[in-house]
């Protein structure tokens, strides 16, 4: 018979091999993570994944996924001294400053759901010492000029 030369007899149709078990997905992720931060004010981070799956087309080989963020500390900022205090003045917030801020934050939240202003808004007479306001002193005086009644000078 035909039994050592590896194929079959002349004519005559081979079925294919089939089985009813999938052979199980594998799959290969590695994951790495770069940050830098400088002076602990400026913050970077890089990320990247990759992936190999047995149910990926071969021609996909390896998925690779980058990401990246970037981020500035204000709070780390030495404001008051970056001000040229002798055209502005740095005041603290009064009471209509408070409610511009509560209304201010109020529609902050509305419009992007940020869960740092909803901290700020449930604290805010704590909050309201971090709060700097920058006032113009032409401006300022022009102000205290109009509440007063003086009249301008044109």
């Amino acid at each position: 018979a035909n039994m050592g030369l590896g194929s079959a007899p002349t004519g005559s149709v081979q079925p294919l091999p089939f089985s009813f078990v999938n052979p199980p997905g594998r799959i290969a992720s590695f994951f790495g993570r770069l940050n830098y931060g400088y002076d602990d004010r400026y913050l970077a981070t890089f990320n990247l994944r990759s992936d190999r799956s047995t149910k990926f087309a071969p021609s996909n080989g390896n998925l690779v996924f980058p990401s990246g963020s970037f981020a500035w500390r204000f709070s780390k900022e030495k404001f008051a001294e970056n001000c040229n205090t002798e055209m502005v003045d740095l005041d603290p917030c009064d009471l209509n400053d408070k409610n511009e801020l509560f209304t201010m934050l109020q529609k902050h939240i509305e419009y992007t759901g940020s869960m740092v202003a909803k901290f700020i808004l449930d604290d805010l007479d704590n909050q309201l010492q971090h709060f700097i306001k920058v006032f113009p002193k032409d401006y300022k005086k022009v102000l205290l000029q109009k509440a007063a009644g003086i009249k301008q000078d044109a």
